[in-house]
């Protein structure tokens, strides 16, 4: 994956979840029965969904919403993009740490990298409010290149709900497990 820029991308998911909840969108084939473990088809991972949480489908993106009648009081969304140029792990973590850095819309809070599972992780937590957003945003984002693509989950909300949600996030994360290929 070529490092891109991504100054407007909490704010274009947030768009995009928040337009699709407004017209209607398809949930999960499970809405009569608890989501315990999401695997979003043909991704390569899993994570625990916290109680109450739904598996939407806007776009035909994978997405978690804690409250589908107000998805910016906290979703979860996936990106997984080809590894198109065989970048090694450091070079490509370096690249996103820049391209957040440059960010002046989104301001790092806290930064670690750890290896798991024969992975190397970012963990990342950010706050700010994303170029044209309207509400103050925090996110809390673990990134990964796992040989053949790059992973990156994401959980945001507003500011103003985020201190609700951090035991979520925590068990979100706990439980996130990705497939090495």
């Amino acid at each position: 994956m070529a490092i891109s820029q991504r100054g407007t991308g909490a704010f274009v998911a947030c768009v995009v979840v928040a337009l699709y909840c407004a017209m209607g969108w398809t949930k999960s084939e499970r809405d009569d029965e608890p989501l315990r473990t999401w695997r979003p088809s043909g991704l390569g991972l899993a994570l625990e969904a916290p109680p109450g949480w739904s598996e939407v489908r806007p776009g035909g993106a994978w997405c978690l919403v804690r409250d589908v009648a107000d998805p910016l009081a906290g979703f979860v969304r996936v990106e997984v993009e080809p590894d198109l140029y065989r970048c090694e792990p450091e070079p490509w973590l370096r690249g996103l740490r820049e391209s957040f850095e440059r960010d002046s819309t989104r301001l790092i809070d806290r930064w670690s990298e750890s290896d798991v599972g024969g992975l190397r992780l970012a963990r990342i937590a950010w706050h700010g409010t994303p170029a044209g957003a309207v509400v103050p945003m925090r996110g809390e984002l673990v990134a990964c290149d796992r040989g053949d693509s790059q992973v990156q989950v994401e959980v945001l909300a507003r500011a103003d709900v985020w201190p609700g949600l951090e035991r979520d996030v925590e068990h979100l994360f706990a439980s996130l497990a990705i497939e090495r290929r």
